[in-house]
């Protein structure tokens, strides 16, 4: 990926500030090197929410029988009322997984730096009224936190260097990326060029 020339002086600056890059020698190896230090991990730990999801990623993170409803099916002897109610929420459950089937189903992996896309995952995977007498219950973690975190990597310190800002969807908060992998020796040399 090409940097644009905001980034690559964002790049240089970093270097500048660096009391140890900074001393390294232009060219070659340096830039290398340099190149190196940006494409490892960011310390401390700066989290980002990822473009590649796998769907069996976040699908591991499901407790499917939160889907199935505690309560029994109300027998014939009970009132109109109850029986609706039942089958009320039983609807809402099924939504709830249809909304799941229509964002994962098909698809190898997913974006979750999209903010709507996060929110509609959080939202298919919490308050699902399975629990006693409607309770609504979490199929990943309260909150849908489970899911959510699997949303979310570590990023390098180049990634960290240039992502926006933290984007919370429910009690996960990981920045967006504006760059997504490693920098090359090219972009050192060019931004140490400038």
């Amino acid at each position: 990926m090409a940097l644009t020339s905001a980034q690559l002086a964002t790049l240089r600056a970093a270097i500048l500030a660096d009391p140890v890059l900074s001393l390294i020698p232009k060219g070659g190896d340096g830039d290398i090197e340099i190149a190196d230090a940006f494409n490892a991990l960011a310390s401390p730990d700066f989290l980002v929410w990822r473009n590649d999801v796998p769907v069996r990623e976040i699908m591991d993170t499901f407790n499917f029988a939160a889907f199935t409803p505690t309560d029994t099916v109300p027998e014939s002897n009970v009132d109109q009322a109850s029986l609706q109610r039942f089958l009320s929420r039983v609807l809402v459950i099924q939504t709830k997984q249809m909304n799941l089937q229509l964002m994962l189903q098909g698809r190898d992996t997913v974006d979750a730096s999209l903010p709507n896309f996060r929110a509609g995952l959080r939202d298919a995977l919490i308050n699902v009224p399975a629990g006693v007498a409607g309770a609504g219950v979490s199929v990943a973690g309260a909150s849908a936190a489970s899911a959510l975190n699997a949303c979310t990597r570590k990023a390098t310190r180049a990634e960290k260097l240039f992502a926006g800002n933290n984007s919370s969807t429910g009690a996960v908060s990981a920045a967006v990326m504006t760059i997504v992998g490693p920098i090359s020796a090219s972009d050192v040399n060019t931004a140490r060029a400038n």
